[in-house]
């Protein structure tokens, strides 16, 4: 597990991707869940990576939605899986500022994601 996190934390380290100081989830809201979620551009382009981890047996459901509030993304978890990691593909997805909620039916975690054109050819992948 200690390399996996050494390996997150060299990718997550070379990207060129900015992240906001301040955390999208309520820290009260964090403190009363049993999962925790690492969410970071992943070096393909227009990938993001979703890692989750979790001690209780709870299903937990991972939605990735739009500014308008239409979910263009949505994967349930079961109970009995203790870690998940999934790579999201969004070159498909307009520009603009998607929100990734994770949910166990009593408490939820987001985190802000903005698509954003860092070059005419190249589009970048911000988590804040």
């Amino acid at each position: 597990m200690k390399t996996l996190f050494a390996t997150l934390a060299l990718i997550a380290a070379s990207l060129t991707v900015s992240q906001a100081a301040a955390p999208a989830t309520d820290p009260k809201e964090a403190a009363r869940t049993t999962y925790s979620i690492n969410v970071f551009p992943a070096k393909a382009e227009n990938m993001l990576n979703v890692l989750l981890e979790k001690s209780a047996s709870k299903r937990l459901t991972v939605f990735l939605k739009n500014d308008k509030g239409q979910t263009v993304y949505e994967e349930t978890v079961g109970k009995k899986v203790r870690s998940f990691a999934r790579r999201l593909n969004l070159a498909a997805l307009p520009e603009g500022r998607y929100t990734l909620t994770v949910s166990d039916g009593e408490t939820q975690l987001r985190k802000s994601i903005d698509l954003a054109a860092a070059q005419p050819s190249q589009r970048g992948v911000s988590v804040q």
